[in-house]
């Protein structure tokens, strides 16, 4: 992997700097050049297979951001509305990076398995229903986007990040 060095406002830097959780700043700059790579490639006159491929990998991107993002705000909602002191802290716990890396164990899905691990559910009481009934309380509609590791990875981190904001002021 190549390496290059950005400069960033300072004021920039700080606010990173603050945060809490771990971000792949990285991963994140990559993105946003990948994203302005394909904004270029639209616009060039010339359409290569290379610009074709720029253009598709922003395009990617910006899907996967978006159905992140509904999943975050979903899974936030559900943390300040219902989810539960002990249910919060497994999502929390959760290394989402390495979690839905994989296929998932038959006969659940990847949605069924992390709704067993938000709610602690013991092998014994896996269930189908178990899984369909926190998603549809937690989300509501049961649809496609389930399917999505991306929406589930973000439901993740909207919840633990609900969590780890008032973890310390619950614990008082």
């Amino acid at each position: 992997m190549a390496r290059t060095t950005i400069s960033i406002p300072d004021d920039l830097k700080k606010r990173m700097d603050k945060v809490r959780e771990e971000i792949n700043w990285s991963a994140i700059a990559a993105q946003a050049f990948e994203l302005k790579l394909g904004e270029l490639a639209e616009r060039r006159k010339e359409k290569t297979m290379d610009t074709v491929v720029e253009r598709l990998r922003a395009s990617k991107i910006k899907r996967v951001s978006q159905v992140q993002k509904e999943g975050y705000a979903l899974g936030a909602d559900w943390a300040k509305d219902q989810a539960e002191f002990d249910e919060l802290e497994r999502v929390a716990s959760i290394d989402v990076g390495a979690y839905f890396v994989g296929i998932p164990m038959a006969p659940y899905s990847s949605a069924d398995w992390l709704a067993f691990e938000i709610l602690g559910t013991g092998e014994d009481d896996r269930d189908h229903t178990v899984s369909r009934d926190f998603w549809d309380s937690a989300i509501g509609d049961l649809d496609k986007r389930l399917e999505s590791e991306d929406f589930l990875s973000g439901f993740c981190n909207g919840a633990a990040d609900i969590y780890r904001r008032v973890a310390d002021q619950v614990d008082n």
